[in-house]
């Protein structure tokens, strides 16, 4: 090998070193932009009365979707989620895209009422 053809290999390296550069940086924008779309989608949920917020469990019966720090980030068009909270009766509810707000208040009612 002479002289130019080395210098020809070195550049095709550190060319294809920021092809792979450029293709993670695109990657890693393409995925924050899909995460950040989907997070401002999803519906705030309000669980009252306030005491009950923090302590209640949420989970997903029907559809698919994400439940994250009470936010629902729902994937389809209809989505069945639960609600448990210790001292109150459970609480199922279906929730419509169509129908969804920004915030939706979901009451737990008291297991046994005084």
């Amino acid at each position: 090998m002479n002289q130019f053809d080395k210098i020809i290999e070195k550049e095709k390296t550190k060319q294809n070193f920021i092809y792979i550069f450029v293709f993670i940086l695109i990657f890693a924008v393409a995925i924050l932009l899909i995460l950040y779309f989907l997070y401002s989608k999803g519906v705030n949920l309000v669980i009252t009365p306030n005491e009950v917020s923090k302590s209640s469990v949420i989970n997903i019966i029907k559809g698919k979707g994400i439940i994250y720090n009470n936010k629902l980030i729902s994937l389809s068009n209809k989505i069945t989620i639960e609600i448990i909270a210790k001292g109150y009766k459970k609480n199922i509810a279906l929730l419509c895209n169509q129908f969804l707000k920004q915030s939706d208040a979901i009451n737990q009612a008291p297991l046994y009422e005084s």
